[in-house]
């Protein structure tokens, strides 16, 4: 449910490849990683309701319009979107940056793997047992950034690339 927004985060760095990559992964999910301080402080709300939709056991009770694709109502259309898109921000990210040391080429590497992993768990795990605890395991979002920061510091743009900033 989160790699699509890391997708973006990577292929912007093709488009600002002198921009922190931690910069570029916070951009797309800002309003996941204020998410949880919403909740902690009231403003937001969700239910814990499996079978809400295929994807996702959790409904988003504030009221309003929903909009969207409705892609979490399809496993196989959400796996085939998200992963796609993935894979190609990733393949984008590789193609501006090469790694300058091992910390560049296995921490960007186990950060693929790690959050692929987080993201199938998410996704045919059960659902989290209540909210504090929903909410508590949202704000480790806050370390994808920080991560993806410190293995970009560990890459180098390639000569070549253009900077369209």
């Amino acid at each position: 449910m989160f790699v699509g927004h890391y997708a973006v985060g990577f292929a912007a760095k093709h488009l600002a490849p002198r921009a922190s990559l931690g910069v570029l992964m916070a951009a797309p999910v800002l309003l996941d990683l204020l998410w949880p301080v919403f909740l902690a402080l009231g403003w937001e709300q969700v239910r814990i309701d499996p079978g809400n939709t295929a994807v996702s056991p959790l409904d988003f009770v504030p009221g309003g319009p929903r909009v969207g694709l409705g892609l979490w109502n399809s496993i196989p259309g959400t796996l085939t979107v998200e992963l796609a898109m993935y894979a190609a921000g990733i393949w984008l990210y590789v193609s501006i940056t090469r790694a300058s040391d091992w910390t560049g080429r296995l921490s960007l590497w186990a950060f693929v793997a790690f959050s692929l992993l987080l993201y199938l768990g998410a996704l045919f795990g059960p659902p989290p047992p209540d909210i504090r605890t929903l909410m508590v395991s949202a704000f480790s979002g806050w370390l994808v950034p920080a991560w993806a920061w410190w293995f970009d510091r560990h890459r180098d743009v390639r000569a070549n690339s253009v900077n369209y900033s």
